[in-house]
């Protein structure tokens, strides 16, 4: 007798224990859940960031090198930005070394020099002009000693042609200006003679298979250039050849005899002349600045296919006085440096500055002004000494309005929203447009739902309400089974078998979108008029079996008459039908097929969260409709479907998260082009897909990379989004419909 009140104690309190434990256990496991969200939110904030920081500009030296001797022609660093070389008028170049101070290393002099070539689009090859007509053609270089504890200095000059020098006039005048451009392919050089005269000399280069050197072959011409231009600029590929006179550019273009001139283009006014004339990388862009702007020109195809020269942006400068114009040597950045110290930092893409500022800098125009090779420096060099500006631009392609707008690309046309973020030149300019990734994830979602809903909710209302027990206790758990076919698998079925059904079933499948549901009403129609004995021998529920081999009976039906209908409906061949007629494109991995496949991997979800719901509705309710003279249908129609309506629309959102988030079926089952077409039966690229074909490729750090972090935020974001609005959508029909 006195055990048992000790053993009910004891029974009692171990409960008590293991409830408390299971609701820490359970506590924890939510919490950590939502703070592990956290974490990824804000690890992905971590990693965008840098590319929403300004640009900054500072001087980083000043004044610290002893006056130079004559005029600098030009100024800049060595790739290893430890070495500092400049080229003087007198032919002499320079080489320093930088550390606490500059301090000069040695001299290299060119002798006769009469004319000068700088380097174009931020390269550092250049050439001197001769009073004998000929050109030198140098680069400064890094050189690296070759043995341990020799003084030979580690900077000197690279000859591209061996050293030798080429003959631009073979009537042996003095070069009096100069303009060279040089490529891997080709070499281009334009001079004018004591004379006037204005020569051209173009190398071709051609690799020799057997001994891999490169051989030059030349062609000569003269051309047309007025006397009193204003400033001259070669394409680094030598194409073009752009001279700014009198407010107006005149375009020459490369042909296999020299160059001819293609158009003519007022580019200024008399208020506000253009003075300044640079070339972007990537031999597109023209770059034409005068006192108050500087505006970006590139060539444009009208609808014949002619090109003109065409202004893009313009660009507004707030310093006084005509500005020098750097160009970056492989980005689309820009900076101009004004006599009153103002400094504007640009960048083609971007709508707005990336930064203008006022530094403490001479109040006149430096004479020579170059970007260093990674773009982090640039150097100025003044009468009294020489500035180093340091540069903080990692990231200028991504900004809101590159990322979210239309923007003016090269050789496009028009403004477009465009996603190609690699290509095999060097001088590519990055296109990071997100707006076609998320219309390929929104169109995928749709398509997918579009498919997946109908059935999905259709098939958990007929299992739910009027299935029978034993029929249904087979066919829920099989349609839940679905949900652990791995994606992979839909998708490299919907890839490699799916795709090319549809390709070569094209008159099948628009048969099936009306020969299916014409064939179910006609069956539901037979059902209701036909004799009530047919459905008293059916057991209750069982009724879908006699659906189903109709459905097939249909499908083969269809499929058989592809043909017939190919040649009655589309004349034959269905896609050129659609490309002929109706303007429509076609792929063969297209959003039809993406649709079907996903929406079978999304069914499960908002078949197994519905039929819950649906199945789920209080008994009373049914029993009390149907004993007030309501008939099945109505009782469907207005007490279960409303009732469980909070589940089935957190069902449908259910699905459509699952749907914007899928990757691999996207991935193998579309040709993943970024366009944005409403046609259904072109392809597209999702935000997830992008992710997982680019992340591996990916430069750690780049502006690519944190791109791709940001479209992961994106994605993160919608996904937030419709499950917050479902979970809203749902209390909110709970409460509505909780009285009943």
């Amino acid at each position: 007798m006195a055990t048992a009140p000790n053993f009910e104690m004891t029974a009692g309190t171990a409960r008590r224990f293991w409830d408390r434990v299971a609701r820490i256990f359970v506590t924890a496991g939510g919490v950590s859940a939502l703070l592990m969200l956290v974490l990824i939110f804000f690890y992905l904030l971590m990693v965008i960031f840098p590319t929403v920081k300004q640009a900054s500009v500072s001087i980083s030296y000043q004044n610290q090198t002893p006056t130079w001797q004559g005029e600098s022609l030009h100024v800049g660093t060595l790739a290893d930005n430890k070495h500092l070389y400049r080229v003087a008028e007198s032919g002499i170049v320079s080489f320093y070394s930088l550390g606490d101070r500059i301090e000069k290393q040695h001299d290299i002099q060119f002798p006769d020099v009469s004319a000068y070539a700088g380097p174009v689009a931020g390269g550092r090859v250049m050439a001197f002009g001769h009073s004998t007509g000929e050109i030198t053609v140098f680069e400064p270089v890094e050189k690296e000693s070759r043995f341990e504890g020799n003084s030979v200095p580690l900077t000197g000059i690279e000859y591209p042609f061996g050293g030798r020098q080429l003959q631009l006039d073979p009537q042996g005048q003095p070069i009096v200006s100069l303009k060279t451009s040089m490529s891997n392919e080709f070499f281009t050089a334009v001079g004018q003679t004591l004379d006037g005269r204005w020569l051209g000399i173009r190398l071709e280069g051609d690799v020799n298979p057997i001994t891999y050197k490169t051989e030059w072959h030349e062609t000569r011409f003269t051309l047309p250039i007025p006397n009193d231009y204003d400033a001259i600029a070669l394409a680094p590929t030598g194409q073009f050849i752009y001279v700014l006179a009198r407010n107006r550019v005149y375009v020459y273009t490369a042909t296999d005899d020299g160059y001819f001139l293609r158009e003519t283009v007022r580019v200024g006014s008399e208020a506000d002349p253009a003075t300044e004339l640079a070339v972007l990388p990537g031999a597109s862009s023209v770059l034409i600045g005068s006192a108050s702007k500087v505006r970006q020109w590139f060539d444009v195809r009208d609808d014949e296919g002619r090109r003109s020269l065409t202004p893009i942006r313009t660009y507004t400068l707030r310093g006084e006085g005509i500005p020098k114009i750097v160009v970056e040597q492989y980005r689309k950045s820009f900076m101009t440096v004004q006599p009153d110290g103002e400094v504007g930092l640009f960048y083609t893409t971007s709508r707005r500055p990336l930064l203008q500022t006022q530094l403490a800098l001479p109040h006149q125009m430096p004479n020579a002004i170059s970007f260093s090779s990674y773009g982090d420096g640039v150097t100025l060099s003044y009468m009294e000494g020489v500035y180093q500006l340091s540069v903080r631009n990692p990231h200028p392609e991504v900004t809101f309005s590159s990322l979210f707008e239309k923007v003016w690309y090269e050789g496009y046309p028009e403004p477009d929203f465009v996603w190609q973020s690699t290509s095999g030149s060097e001088q590519f300019e990055p296109k990071m447009s997100l707006v076609p990734l998320v219309f390929g994830t929104l169109k995928a979602a749709a398509v997918a739902m579009l498919f997946s809903v109908p059935l999905a909710v259709s098939g958990a209302v007929y299992t739910a309400y009027f299935m029978s027990s034993r029929m249904r206790a087979v066919v829920k758990p099989t349609i839940e089974l679905m949900e652990a076919l791995p994606t992979v698998i839909l998708g490299f079925l919907a890839g490699l078998w799916l795709a090319p059904l549809v390709e070569n079933n094209l008159s099948a499948l628009f048969l099936l979108v009306f020969a299916v549901p014409l064939m179910t009403l006609v069956m539901g129609l037979f059902w209701y008029w036909g004799p009530q004995r047919l459905g008293w021998q059916i057991p209750n529920g069982l009724h879908v079996v006699l659906l189903l081999p109709l459905l097939v009976l249909v499908v083969w039906g269809c499929f058989a008459a592809n043909e017939w209908a190919e040649l009655t409906l589309f004349d034959g061949d269905a896609r050129l039908y659609l490309s002929r007629e109706l303007g429509l494109g076609f792929d063969q991995r297209n959003a039809i097929v993406v649709g079907i496949a996903m929406g079978f991997a999304v069914i499960p979800t908002i078949f197994t969260i519905a039929e819950d719901a649906i199945y789920s509705v209080p008994q009373h309710l049914t029993s009390g409709s149907l004993a007030l003279g309501a008939t099945h249908w109505q009782t469907l129609s207005r007490v279960i479907l409303i009732t469980a309506s909070p589940g089935i629309f957190s069902a449908i959102m259910m699905g459509v998260a699952r749907a914007i988030g899928e990757t691999m079926i996207v991935l193998m089952a579309t040709g993943n082009t970024p366009i944005m077409e409403m046609n259904l039966l072109q392809g597209m690229r999702t935000l997830a897909a992008n992710i997982a074909i680019e992340m591996p490729e990916s430069e750690v750090g780049s502006s690519h990379y944190r791109v791709l972090f940001l479209s992961a935020l994106v994605l993160f974001i919608f996904t937030f989004i419709f499950n917050t609005l479902a979970e809203v959508v749902r209390q909110r029909l709970r409460e509505q419909y909780s009285n009943l």
